[in-house]
């Protein structure tokens, strides 16, 4: 970003001026990951004068991706979304086991020495869009109206069978002591919406819209149409040619309640879901 200096002033003077809001504590952040340059010239301190007529830059900061695990799809100052791999915990369920959550905050806190905070899950072996707050304020922000916010939740199922075309399923979903889930009427409304896209001989690809967001709400549902996800033995699947399940959170948008802009995240489609088509 480069931005013309119309009057003598500080350098912090200056950022505050054309980026109201700006904190002297960011602008000092900027200036110590050396990305701040007055007509080429590096500015390390925040009472470094800029001059009229001089072009201040801002440029991006390079992060370093170490770990070839993280795929980030999208990153601002509020959020950052990865491409959960499948077989990776989101958080932690009290085990060792190294999760996507760990990895994130890694990555977040080596480059912009903050960490990040919990918005949403997704199942083990679900792969696909998985979005952190970078702000405690942000999470809490987010998921106090999280539907309100979030207007697209869409998967990409690979499920048994072929017919099954477009449709909503609705039931009530309630989990057992052992972490099974299945439809009571004395559960909590689950909605989903789904449409095949492609059918081979003895699978389809369905693409699956939200319209609320219950554990294990996809395959339940499937399962109950009586075509259960692939390789998803706990409800109903007799077949695994991945050896993973076929569930891809395949994209989300909301609403950043802050910027109102309005973000659009999508993970592409495993090629294991093409080629068993």
């Amino acid at each position: 970003m480069n931005y013309k200096v119309k009057k003598d002033s500080t350098i912090l003077e200056f950022l505050q001026e054309i980026n109201q809001g700006w904190s002297k504590k960011k602008i000092k952040s900027l200036l110590s990951f050396h990305v701040v340059f007055v007509n080429g010239k590096l500015l390390k301190r925040l009472e470094d004068v800029v001059k009229e007529g001089q072009t201040v830059t801002i440029k991006e900061k390079q992060k370093e991706v170490k770990d070839k695990r993280l795929k980030i799809l999208y990153e601002d100052e509020y959020f950052i979304a990865v491409n959960k791999p499948y077989g990776m915990l989101s958080v932690s369920d009290h085990t060792k086991e190294e999760t996507m959550y760990q990895i994130v905050n890694h990555y977040v806190k080596t480059n912009e020495k903050k960490r990040i905070y919990v918005l949403h899950r997704l199942d083990k072996d679900t792969s696909g869009v998985l979005v952190f707050a970078k702000d405690e304020k942000m999470k809490y922000r987010m998921q106090e109206k999280w539907n309100d916010y979030v207007s697209v939740r869409e998967y990409y199922a690979v499920v048994e069978g072929t017919g099954l075309k477009k449709g909503t399923y609705q039931s009530y979903l309630n989990e057992t002591s052992t972490y099974y889930v299945y439809s009571s009427k004395e559960g909590k409304k689950a909605i989903t919406h789904y449409e095949t896209l492609k059918e081979g001989k003895h699978t389809s690809l369905v693409r699956v819209n939200l319209e609320t967001g219950r554990k294990n709400q996809i395959r339940v549902h499937m399962m109950e149409l009586h075509h259960p996800i692939v390789g998803d033995k706990k409800y109903g699947s007799k077949m695994n040619p991945m050896k993973r399940l076929g569930l891809h959170a395949r994209k989300l948008e909301f609403l950043n309640p802050v910027t109102k802009k309005h973000v659009i995240i999508e993970a592409p489609i495993p090629n294991e879901f093409q080629k068993l088509i």
